[in-house]
């Protein structure tokens, strides 16, 4: 009898201390913004609202800094950030104008216009450690595209069939949806990967 109540007590002694160390290894912090992408130093971006607009944001150390906007445009969205503190995301002139969208990057607290390619209606979702960025636009006629943009130059989806890009990896592996023809519009979505141009 006093071995089991010594087995037992030895069992509740170390389930205690395994519990205290998994409720310690990790901590919960409220964010006021919505978080959309984080790097490994923990830097983390988003988008936060105001009274007039949507603005990206960027969180580190607990502090939250307005990344600002593209020249002569009201609101802005961050998506994602790597290693080196590079974030992408868009730009915008209005809300009631969604086909007039940019594509931005933010490094070293300058932001550039990433361009287009057809249509002013383009979002850059992704960017790797070595400064490739995905994201995906809409053509004057309403298509929807990926394309990635790489030594400040914007291609299209290499294999013509993706018409969203999310996130890209360092070996330039990028994963994304495209339109499959011959089914119902709700199973047209469909994730794929593709692999990027090499230069």
């Amino acid at each position: 009898m006093k071995n089991l109540l010594f087995l037992l007590f030895v069992c509740l002694s170390l389930f205690c201390c395994f519990s205290t160390v998994y409720a310690q290894g990790y901590s919960i912090t409220k964010l006021d913004f919505t978080a959309m992408g984080i790097n490994n130093k923990g830097q983390v971006v988003g988008s936060y609202s105001t009274s007039s607009s949507v603005r990206a944001c960027l969180w580190q150390n607990n502090i939250i800094t307005d990344l600002g906007t593209l020249p002569g445009r009201i609101g802005s969205h961050a998506y994602d950030i790597n290693n080196q503190g590079q974030i992408v995301g868009d730009s915008y002139n209005s809300m009631l104008a969604p086909e007039d969208i940019h594509a931005c990057l933010w490094q070293n607290n300058i932001i550039t216009d990433l361009g287009t390619l057809d249509g002013n209606n383009i979002t850059a979702y992704g960017i790797n450690n070595k400064g490739q960025v995905v994201g995906s636009y809409f053509t004057r006629v309403g298509q929807q595209c990926a394309f990635m943009w790489q030594n400040k130059i914007m291609t299209n989806n290499p294999k013509g069939t993706a018409v969203g890009a999310s996130k890209i990896n360092d070996m330039g592996q990028v994963i994304g949806f495209f339109l499959q023809s011959g089914q119902p519009m709700e199973k047209q979505y469909r994730i794929q990967s593709w692999y990027s141009r090499r230069r």
